[in-house]
Parts: structure tokens; C-alpha cells; sequence
């Protein structure tokens, strides 16, 4: 949604490989912090890197299915302010903690 807001003139495939990487780069930031905070563990303690490869695809899929469903005048501003305070809660927790 973050995307269709801002990109509409963009075509579905690069808003979808936009918004794909944009979940996974959240996901960057709450990985830390969910290991530290013992939510999960990898072995060896490094998140191996299909973790975010797996996420990627399943955020692609997810987004395609979205963005085609969506219609193309639809605006939610409540899913930009929550994907930026996400964004700046998990920064300040890998600040703090870290």
C-alpha cells in the first residue's frame, strides 16, 4: 500500500519488487531484535541469508496477489504511518539494545 501510494505511475511488476523489498528490509530490522530478545535462534546465530531470499518470494507473491486486488484508487495513509513507526520502533529497539 506504501507504494501504490506513492508510485502510482509505476507498472505493477516494479511497485511489487518495491514493495517486496521493503518487507523484507523490515524484516532486516526485526530479525535482530527477535533473536536478541530470544523470540527465535538460527544456528550459529547469523540469519542465514535464504531467510530473506524465502521472505522476498513470499513477499512477492503477497504483494502481486494485493496490488492486482487493490483497486487502483485506493488510498490507506493509516498503512504508511504504521510501516514508518514500524520502521522507526525496531531502529530504536536495534539501537538500544545493541
Amino acid at each position: 500500500m506504501v507504494v501504490s501510494m506513492f508510485g502510482r505511475h509505476l507498472n505493477i511488476f516494479v511497485r511489487v519488487l518495491i514493495s517486496a523489498a521493503l518487507m523484507v528490509g523490515l524484516d532486516v530490522l526485526i530479525e535482530p531484535v527477535a533473536i536478541e530478545l530470544d523470540f527465535w535462534a538460527w544456528a550459529g546465530g547469523n540469519v542465514p541469508f535464504q531467510n530473506y531470499i524465502g521472505w522476498f518470494i513470499i513477499a512477492f507473491i503477497l504483494q502481486f496477489t494485493f496490488h492486482k486486488a487493490t483497486p487502483k484508487d485506493a488510498t490507506n495513509h493509516v498503512a504508511v504511518i504504521l510501516f514508518a513507526w514500524q520502521i522507526v520502533f525496531f531502529g530504536v529497539l536495534n539501537w538500544t539494545l545493541f
